[in-house]
């Protein structure tokens, strides 16, 4: 990252090229994908953890562990919700990056192609005509 922001991307893009396999723009569409996860990720902690209404001060060590076999039961309506965002979020979260990883860039290209030799493999082998014998 201290390379991309200090070069110019045809030195970045040689500079990328010359240490891996991959390309400049397949890194920056890589590293858009895991920033905008990132982001949405922190978004949904944050909002399933400062949702939670009823967080008890914490005085000392042995306080905190002072009833630690003690199961609470969630009854609040308003954090069942905060529960349910932070459960929903990480489906949701792992639909966007495979979304993401799906519409940028050069694999959707490739994806197709493979979707579409699978299909018309699929479609051949429906249609084959059954074997004939000879009448003779």
């Amino acid at each position: 990252m201290h390379n991309f922001c200090s070069m110019s991307y045809d030195r970045f893009s040689l500079h990328i090229e010359s240490r891996s396999p991959i390309t400049s723009s397949l890194f920056i569409r890589r590293i858009a994908t895991s920033f905008i996860i990132t982001v949405s990720l922190c978004v949904v902690c944050l909002f399933s953890v400062l949702s939670i209404s009823n967080f008890e001060t914490w005085t000392s060590w042995s306080a905190v562990h002072a009833q630690f076999s003690v199961v609470n039961v969630v009854e609040s309506p308003d954090d069942i919700e905060s529960i349910q965002l932070a459960w929903w979020g990480v489906p949701a979260i792992s639909i966007v990056y495979i979304l993401l990883s799906l519409m940028i860039g050069e694999e959707v290209r490739d994806t197709l192609k493979y979707v579409r030799n699978l299909l018309s493999r699929l479609g051949k082998s429906r249609c084959r005509n059954p074997i004939e014998l000879p009448t003779q």
